[in-house]
């Protein structure tokens, strides 16, 4: 247990194969009470300029926006927030949601963004095009047949993105409200 942590760093190695099991790094994205940023191996350090929040733009984003908000007033930065929606009603709601958030965070450093495509790869190539040198996505509570048949998107962006990713945890977000 991580007592009074704001954030809680960890390295990340590739998982070459499925396994059952979930690695030290997995298992504190699940339960950790703070923020987790992941840092996969060979990563090199870089000046955080730009993050990119993969978000469904819930209630619960708006404490992690925040949250990211006062993060890059030390770097000066940018961040994006982005929805990825695998059909044309998600997108058509997750506009909706998105124009709240807009007028929540009107400030010029925030971009909101949604996008219709397969989730894990359409986040990490986004990231890329867009020179993101941070990714971050809430893990969200999940019941017993999610866990089993619906994998974590954010513990599978953890596992292949090749630069740190911070995930916040929907428990620790939605108590809050």
């Amino acid at each position: 247990m991580v007592l009074g942590s704001d954030l809680l760093l960890v390295g990340k190695h590739y998982q070459k194969r499925f396994s059952f099991f979930d690695d030290t790094a997995n298992s504190l994205i699940s339960t950790c009470p703070c923020p987790v940023m992941t840092i996969p191996e060979n990563a090199q350090y870089s000046f955080i300029k730009r993050i990119i929040y993969a978000s469904t733009f819930l209630l619960e984003d708006c404490d992690a926006i925040f949250q990211l908000k006062q993060w890059l007033k030390t770097f000066n930065g940018e961040l994006i927030c982005i929805n990825v929606s695998k059909d044309k009603s998600q997108l058509v709601t997750a506009k909706r949601k998105m124009a709240i958030l807009e007028r929540l965070f009107p400030q010029e450093d925030i971009t909101f963004r949604c996008f219709m495509s397969e989730k894990s790869l359409s986040i990490e190539r986004y990231t890329s095009l867009n020179e993101g040198d941070l990714l971050c996505s809430m893990h969200k509570d999940r019941n017993m047949f999610q866990w089993l048949f619906q994998p974590s998107t954010s513990k599978a962006l953890a596992n292949k993105s090749p630069r740190p990713m911070i995930i916040f945890h929907q428990h620790m977000l939605s108590s809050k409200f």
